[in-house]
């Protein structure tokens, strides 16, 4: 029992931190949306022009 909660309080964790690592990216010229998770995203994949970072 208590490894189950245990794995479940660590997926919660891990889940989380994976979350918060995610960056929204948008196109200003044809307003493509990216989300990477790590990397920093530096020209649209449509169109190559350079992205804006969402908040």
């Amino acid at each position: 029992m208590i490894f189950i909660i245990g794995a479940a309080i660590l997926g919660a964790i891990l889940f989380y931190f994976s979350y918060q690592s995610r960056q929204n990216f948008s196109c200003p010229t044809c307003g493509e949306k990216i989300t990477t998770e790590y990397l920093d995203a530096k020209n649209c994949t449509m169109c190559g022009s350079d992205l804006k970072k969402d908040h």
